[in-house]
């Protein structure tokens, strides 16, 4: 049984609660269940209609699952889990280049948004998540085989009212609910020969997708209409057939190939509707793709602490059906990826730790551009990604209880030479060796801790972290477009502190801690809002501090 409760600034609850153990005779049945809720107060005031709740929280969530063990032969496990989020992180307007706000609409915004908590919007925004999901998995053993049985549903549901111009002036809002029901199911084969372990496969997937979304303002009523809605059905299947062996050439040295054939199918029907009554599209569109993709690896044990790997594989990702335009498709994205590394631990694993080598090459890679009304997905020509990743583990045995933790990245990435159109109609724009979409040049984070003893047989943990993103672009164009150059975010640092106190047996522990020390607000996505020109975004949580109980017991 465990149980957590963290109290901090900005009205900030949580509580987690779990149990688990046996629940018959013979370990024939065991369980496992966890809550959890979550909230939190506005961290963001909206001075437009008198300091009304912004990036609130309150959330609620349960997982269950049920062991069950009737022989030796089999083993069966049923999950479920539910999650019910309502928050209001509000869109914010970082830029507005054009001027249309203020010149034709009269409205105001606040100026950089990541150095205050403070915006004027209209309409205020909020967001309903509702997902429930349940899962089957069965392992039979038959022989020197076992049969393996994964069957899983899903059910989402999303409700939120946004305004998507981040202003003060009732320029863009929209009521927009989606949602989703998916159903899949997998089967395996898994066995040895020898030297050589397999498994067999087979996958299937289908899901049923709604989507509707109302806008309204200023904008929509320069075309003479009050409202603009957008309505979708999308049902998909996808179906998949694979096999993989791994062969122990060696007490060192495994090689490993596997291939998989995959089928998608996708149909949607849609109706954009002027004022509600009008449908200017009124289409049925179908459409599918298939692909047969692999990777051969290996993998050679240097010592019994060090593994050095080698990886090529090709990828493929669908291809998909744009609700916010009428019958209009996007193809699927091919990566070509290689890989190598080498992993494991010396001097007694006092330093441990990771590098990687990669490279990847994409083939119509798809990203997503914001057009006057919607969002869609498009395809570029093709883009290559290469990068370094180390990760390391200090615990030196001089320094008892010391522990110096963190990662360090580069990526180099590039879209092939091609010319793309932007979405305010100004370009089209060469785009050849433009960085991709969210992909900083570098990435480091550190943790140094140190745990000494406390009379009392207590322990004293402090901790620091500290996590650098370099600059990156939310578009394609790297800002170089016209009215777009604010989609560049910024270079940022997040540190963290934290205190921890364990009594003698450690059944529980004490943490204070304090959250973004320096106070950075970055933007979590930046959007090119091409309905008049500016970028619009959501940004991260200010500084916060808290207190977190969290204690333990049983087996």
């Amino acid at each position: 049984m465990n149980g957590a409760v963290t109290l901090g600034d900005y009205d900030r609850v949580t509580a987690d609660f779990g149990v688990s153990g046996p629940l018959g005779l013979h370990d024939t049945l065991a369980g496992r269940l966890s809550v959890r809720y979550d909230a939190h107060d506005d961290r963001r005031q909206n001075d437009f209609v008198g300091g009304a709740d912004a990036d609130d929280l309150e959330s609620r969530s349960a997982t269950g699952s049920l062991l069950i063990r009737p022989d030796d032969n089999t083993k069966i496990v049923l999950r479920a889990d539910y999650m019910n989020r309502d928050t209001s992180q509000p869109y914010e307007r970082i830029d507005d280049s054009l001027g249309f706000n203020a010149l034709i609409f009269g409205g105001s915004f606040t100026p950089n948004p990541g150095s205050t908590t403070h915006f004027r919007n209209d309409t205020p925004t909020s967001t309903t998540f509702e997902v429930r999901g349940a899962s089957a998995t069965g392992d039979f053993n038959i022989g020197d085989m076992t049969l393996r049985s994964i069957s899983a549903y899903r059910q989402n549901t999303v409700t939120a009212v946004k305004d998507w111009y981040g202003s003060d002036a009732f320029i863009l809002a929209n009521n927009d609910t989606d949602s989703t029901r998916q159903f899949t199911q997998e089967f395996n084969l898994l066995g040895s020969m020898g030297a050589m372990d397999w498994v067999l496969g087979a996958f299937y997937y289908s899901a049923e997708g709604t989507t509707f979304f109302d806008l309204t303002g200023g904008a929509i009523g320069l075309a003479g209409a009050n409202s603009l809605t957008f309505a979708a059905q999308q049902d998909s299947e996808s179906w998949a057939g694979f096999g993989q062996a791994t062969y122990h050439l060696t007490d060192r040295l495994n090689v490993t190939g596997g291939i998989r054939y995959t089928r998608d199918e996708k149909t949607m029907r849609q109706q954009i509707l002027i004022d509600h009554v009008i449908d200017t599209c009124g289409a049925t569109t179908n459409d599918s793709w298939n692909a047969i993709t692999g990777t051969v690896s290996a993998d050679y044990h240097v010592t019994d602490d060090a593994i050095l790997y080698g990886r090529v594989s090709r990828g493929y990702k669908a291809g998909g059906i744009n609700a916010g335009a009428c019958a209009d498709t996007f193809d699927p994205e091919y990566v070509n990826a290689f890989e190598t590394g080498l992993r494991g631990g010396i001097f007694n694993h006092q330093l441990s730790g990771a590098i990687t080598v990669f490279y990847y090459d994409y083939k119509d890679l798809q990203f997503t551009t914001w057009g006057n009304t919607a969002a869609t997905i498009d395809n570029v020509g093709g883009a290559k990604i290469a990068g370094l990743e180390l990760e390391y583990n200090f615990r030196p045995a001089f320094f008892h209880g010391f522990h110096v933790d963190g990662s360090v990245s580069y990526l180099h990435s590039e879209y092939n030479d091609q010319m793309v159109m932007d979405p305010f109609l100004t370009g089209p724009y060469q785009i050849g060796g433009n960085q991709l979409v969210r992909a900083p040049e570098w990435r480091a984070n550190i943790g140094v801790e140190y745990t000494f003893a406390l009379p009392g047989e207590s322990d004293l943990t402090l901790r620091a972290e500290s996590a650098y993103s370099d600059h990156y672009f939310n578009d394609i164009f790297n800002g170089k477009a016209a009215l777009q150059s604010a989609s560049r975010e910024p270079s940022y640092t997040i540190s963290n502190f934290r205190v921890i106190w364990q009594p003698s047996g450690h059944n529980y522990e004490i943490q204070a801690f304090v959250e973004n020390i320096e106070d950075n607000q970055y933007a979590y996505r930046r959007f090119i809002s091409s309905s008049f020109g500016g970028v619009i975004g959501q940004f991260s949580p200010p500084r916060t501090a808290g207190v977190r109980i969290s204690t333990h017991f049983g087996g």
